[in-house]
């Protein structure tokens, strides 16, 4: 009897989100050379970019649900329609399962991994900022003590 081959661990953190980033990176070479581009139909490909993007602004972040419906209505067709059912396959291209139960492309998990490490950084950055403020309105607070002296 064959094993099961056990899902792999999602490539991002569960509490992934871009949501605050309202574009998303797009590698224009990468997408006018990929193999979607030559090989879909407009319907395909309509699709298939619509679920790259709605993934964008998923928790987790690049990520999709499994549901056929949820897939289906993101990609801007109906679930049972003959349209979604001709060009799922297509629409779904590269996109896998892991176990969380949801599906990631490893294309818009490179950008995901980019944009998130570009705000960690910027929350870091801000963080130190309002420290560096923190001590500076401290350090302006404080009376020099050549003034004191001064005084008496």
């Amino acid at each position: 009897m064959a094993r099961k081959k056990a899902l792999p661990a999602p490539p991002v953190p569960p509490d992934a989100d871009l949501r605050h980033f309202p574009d998303f990176p797009m590698g224009v070479s990468q997408v006018l050379d990929s193999e979607l581009m030559s090989l879909a139909d407009g319907d395909e490909f309509k699709a298939a970019f619509r679920l790259w993007l709605k993934s964008w602004h998923q928790v987790p972040a690049g990520s999709i649900p499994a549901s056929d419906k949820w897939q289906a209505d993101a990609a801007g067709y109906p679930v049972n329609g003959e349209t979604w059912k001709r060009i799922k396959k297509r629409a779904l291209h590269k996109w896998r399962l892991h176990s969380d139960g949801r599906l990631y492309h490893p294309r818009v998990i490179d950008k995901v991994l980019v944009a998130l490490e570009r705000s960690n950084k910027s929350r870091a950055k801000a963080k130190n900022d309002g420290k560096t403020r923190r001590t500076m309105k401290r350090r302006n607070r404080r009376i020099p003590i050549y003034s004191i002296l001064i005084r008496h």
